[in-house]
């Protein structure tokens, strides 16, 4: 665009210098005006030369003209052409400039879409980083899960194989009690039987020593014939010793009985047991609940209710995992007081009481007591007293004379077991 406007800036001037050469020309000449003028004043022979060398003035001038009007039209026509190429290289111009706004548009249009592609590469970025550190943190989620459970498999392999250890170890401990306690049953039934052997022994000492104190038997007197005169009487005097004995005697010795005198009365009895709440196991979580069985020995009784006979069965039975999975402490499960009806004391009316509560592992046998049927027990009015309740470390109990329980409606059982229930139990050791 520069050279363009040099382009026309340089015709321009040759034209305006050839339109001052055409306007000089076409002006008169002083000179010539001078030079007619003396000529016309000297000499009439001169007018010849003056006019024809005006003539060529002329000549010159009309050429100077014509030049003058050709450089001007050649000026036209160049300025024309300046004008065309002016217009051409304004539309050259506009062109460009369109081209070049077009250009720019473009261009724009690049950046911008350039712009957006980085802005959603950014974005992407942005986008991908957060994935990848989602990524990380839900696979370091899974890590910390898996070390935990993995924490979690160790620790309760380690648990089992320790409860497994303490099992063991409770079956031997409970093995050993078991045995234990079954040498104890056998002692006391020795020591039972020997007591029995020695009441009984001691039974027919007194026997024999009230057969000795007893009187003879007086016989009757002889009628003898009438006689004159008054009639003797005839007494018999009791003769003191051995010799007084009759011949009948050994008799009625033999006739008396011969049980101890506490066989006359039932060994069966009704038992009311309250238990102290464990303390170990399950039960330090729900201390509301026992399954209690009541063994004698090495016969344990398992409750059917306040109505009927309990079940009697072998320690071993009443203790092992069949029952223990099984039956449980039948009416009595769940509770911590029970009713034991129909248990066998034995000929002495004596026997060693433990209640057991049935655990799943390891039970929890309480300590043995001693009891005896306490011969007081009265039902009265749908009361039912008793001359003093047995109290031992974890639980109570009464021991009511079977016969005594019969004539007894289940809920005065219920209201015995609340009045038993109601006195503080001592403490465990």
């Amino acid at each position: 665009m520069r050279i363009s406007q040099a382009r026309f800036c340089a015709v321009g001037a040759a034209v305006l210098l050839v339109a001052n050469q055409v306007a000089h020309a076409a002006e008169p000449n002083p000179a010539h005006a001078l030079a007619e003028k003396f000529s016309a004043a000297s000499s009439d022979d001169s007018d010849a030369a003056a006019k024809a060398t005006a003539a060529k003035a002329r000549a010159k001038a009309e050429k100077a003209k014509a030049v003058a009007q050709a450089a001007r039209a050649d000026a036209k026509k160049r300025e024309q052409e300046l004008s065309r190429q002016r217009q051409a290289d304004e539309l050259d111009m506009l062109a460009r400039a369109k081209e070049e706004a077009t250009r720019r548009e473009a261009e724009q249009k690049r950046a911008e879409d350039d712009v957006a592609r980085a802005e959603a590469a950014e974005v992407a970025l942005e986008a991908e980083a957060v994935r990848r550190v989602e990524a990380n943190r839900a696979a370091a989620g899974q890590r910390e899960a898996a070390e935990a459970a993995a924490k979690v498999s160790a620790e309760t392999a380690a648990r089992e194989l320790a409860e497994k250890a303490e099992t063991e170890k409770r079956v031997a401990l409970e093995a050993q009690r078991e045995a234990e306690t079954l040498k104890l049953a056998e002692r006391l039934k020795e020591a039972r039987r020997a007591k029995a052997a020695e009441l009984d022994r001691q039974e027919a000492e007194a026997r024999e020593r009230s057969a000795l104190a007893t009187p003879p038997i007086a016989q009757p007197s002889s009628v003898l014939p009438p006689a004159i005169g008054p009639t003797p009487t005839v007494t018999t005097a009791p003769v003191a010793g051995p010799a007084a004995v009759p011949e009948r005697a050994p008799q009625a010795i033999a006739a008396l009985p011969t049980q101890p005198a506490q066989a006359i009365q039932s060994s069966r009895a009704t038992v009311l047991l309250v238990l102290r709440p464990g303390t170990y196991g399950i039960r330090r979580w729900n201390q509301t609940q026992a399954d209690p069985v009541l063994c004698l020995g090495d016969t344990c009784y398992l409750s059917q209710g306040a109505d009927k006979p309990s079940k009697s069965m072998s320690r071993s039975v009443a203790l092992g995992t069949g029952n223990t999975l099984g039956a449980r402490a039948a009416a009595c499960k769940g509770q911590l007081a029970c009713v034991f009806r129909d248990v066998d004391f034995g000929p002495s009316g004596r026997a060693d009481l433990q209640p057991v509560d049935l655990h799943i592992l390891r039970h929890d046998r309480r300590e043995v007591t001693q009891a005896a049927i306490d011969r007081s027990c009265a039902a009265s009015r749908g009361q039912l007293t008793c001359s003093a309740a047995i109290t031992a470390q974890t639980y109570r109990m009464q021991v009511i004379p079977e016969a005594t329980a019969a004539a007894i409606e289940p809920s005065t059982f219920a209201t015995s077991l609340a009045n038993l229930g109601k006195s503080k139990l001592a403490t465990s050791q």
